[in-house]
This record gives structure tokens, C-alpha cells and sequence, in this order.
């Protein structure tokens, strides 16, 4: 499985999502579509960018840290500067 992440689009290549805003109830929120086509040809796999968004905008515990009485578990999650409330 390839992975999305430090990897150069060739030049001249097309994104392989967009973001275009959907409105439910008068709230925009953002809605993300993939051009699965445009990613395949660029070799990135749809869980390669599935990954990518989840480690952007969620939580993943990348590791425990273990002492003798207590573990710990190491979050990754993207500073709230680079954040935007929808």
C-alpha cells in the first residue's frame, strides 16, 4: 500500500480531491470528493488518502509510553492554528 504522505505529484498533475461546501439546515460544511481515476494513475491508494485526512483532522494514538506503575498513550493531532471550524 503506498502511502500519500511527503510524495510529489509529477508536474502538471491534477488534484485528486476537491472540496466544494454542502449546505444542511442554512450550515455549510465542507464535503471532499476524491477522483479515484486521478489518484490511481498517480499510484496513491484510496486508504493511502483516507490515512492522510484521518491523521489531518482526527486522532491517532501513534504510541503507549510504559513506567512502572502507569501507561500513557501518545496522541497525534493537528495544532489548532491549523485548524478551521466548519
Amino acid at each position: 500500500m503506498g502511502s500519500a504522505r511527503g510524495s510529489q505529484a509529477p508536474p502538471g498533475a491534477r488534484p485528486c480531491a476537491r472540496s466544494t461546501p454542502i449546505s444542511r439546515r442554512g450550515v455549510s460544511r465542507p464535503a471532499l470528493v476524491i477522483d479515484r481515476d486521478t489518484a490511481s494513475r498517480l499510484g496513491i491508494a484510496p486508504q493511502a488518502i483516507d490515512n492522510t485526512l484521518y491523521d489531518a483532522f482526527g486522532q491517532r494514538q501513534v504510541s503507549t509510553i510504559y513506567t512502572q506503575l502507569n501507561q500513557y498513550h501518545v496522541v497525534m493531532e493537528v495544532d489548532a492554528a491549523f485548524r478551521r471550524q466548519y
